[in-house]
């Protein structure tokens, strides 16, 4: 369905809808990619946090943005 950035839902005014501030793209790592890349990406987004899928799509673990800032 797509994403909506926390900050972007914390931030707009209670008029909008979801599906106005919802990013439908998928964003996704491929596991050639370096932290770098990876951290680049989430604050493109403005994302906290990615989910780590395996090849089924079954949660492996979470990529926290905070983990890496710290």
């Amino acid at each position: 369905q797509g994403i909506v950035p926390t900050r972007q839902l914390l931030l707009k005014e209670h008029y909008h809808t979801i599906k106005e501030i919802m990013k439908h793209s998928v964003v996704r790592l491929s596991e050639t990619q370096t932290l770098e890349e990876a951290m680049e990406l989430l604050s493109t987004h403005q994302l906290l946090a990615l989910p780590v899928v395996d090849d089924e799509q079954r949660l492996q673990g979470i990529i926290d943005v905070q983990l890496y800032l710290e």
